[in-house]
């Protein structure tokens, strides 16, 4: 049509000269609209959003962990999709939950992978991701019943029962908490953080005696197993047994003079270590 004289029939007598530039404008305007609002939306690859000029790799920027505010933006951006298949909102869900873990919102994050996990109940990653949000949350109940389901799927896996035990020792489940630590140790007796975890419980009900027999037998088993001295140190510190604290506080720090919580705690007590 636009190759056509101004006086073909086809356009009106008084649209001549200009005006036939016009109309020409505005129906190719028109086409390229059509065409544009005709193509189909496309998710993890280049997404563009109105605040951008520039497409993004929105899939990418959602998987990344160096910033997770960027991740947070780009996996809900891909979550607003009703075409997402299931499978892949399920694994973003998960990332993002990722992120807002590092972002401090065990609260956020704890949705996401309940959503995730809404898609598939047996998923060890949302639960391990949701798990630990609970557990930030101090949301212990809740807590042990991931670790449970997690203890159920690797009954042999000795760093589950200790988890599950912290997670007791918060729900104030002291009972509970015992036993999952003399589990741990029946499945791996080297494992000295189960000692410690035992020592907590003893310390939460004013044993303090079975606590520091904990202690002695860890330090028993390796002499420079830093966190029983700090456990010890702070245990007393609590306790207002102020030359074992300095005694144990100053030991951490032969260990590791990088330490630099014990060397404050020192400090509180007006002791100055050379350590």
């Amino acid at each position: 049509m636009v190759g056509r004289d101004a006086d073909s029939d086809d356009i009106p007598k008084p649209l001549s000269g200009l005006g036939v530039g016009v109309v020409a404008l505005l129906i190719t305007i028109a086409a390229c609209s059509e065409t544009a609002s005709a193509q189909p939306p496309t998710y993890g690859n280049k997404i563009a959003t109105p605040a951008q000029t520039k497409p993004v790799d929105t899939l990418k920027e959602c998987e990344q962990d160096d910033v997770a505010s960027f991740s947070i933006r780009a996996c809900t951006i891909l979550l607003s999709s009703d075409a997402l298949p299931q499978q892949d909102r399920a694994r973003i869900h998960k990332l993002r939950g990722r992120s807002w873990l590092t972002e401090d919102d065990p609260g956020q994050a704890a949705l996401d992978y309940s959503q995730a996990l809404r898609f598939n109940p047996n998923d060890e990653e949302a639960l391990r991701g949701r798990v630990r949000a609970y557990d930030r949350q101090e949301r212990f109940d809740l807590a042990v019943g991931d670790w449970t389901a997690l203890i159920q799927a690797h009954p042999k896996d000795d760093a589950l029962y200790r988890s599950r035990g912290a997670s007791y020792i918060g729900a104030k489940k002291y009972a509970e908490a015992m036993d999952d630590y003399n589990t741990s140790l029946r499945l791996n007796a080297k494992e000295l953080s189960a000692y410690i975890g035992r020592a907590r419980i003893h310390d939460a009900l004013g044993e303090r005696d079975k606590a520091m027999d904990e202690f002695q037998t860890a330090v028993s088993i390796d002499p420079n197993y830093l966190p029983a001295f700090w456990e010890r140190a702070r245990m007393a510190d609590r306790w207002g047994e102020k030359e074992i604290a300095i005694e144990n506080y100053i030991t951490v720090l032969k260990i590791n003079g990088q330490y630099a919580h014990a060397r404050k705690y020192l400090e509180r007590l007006g002791v100055w270590s050379p350590y």
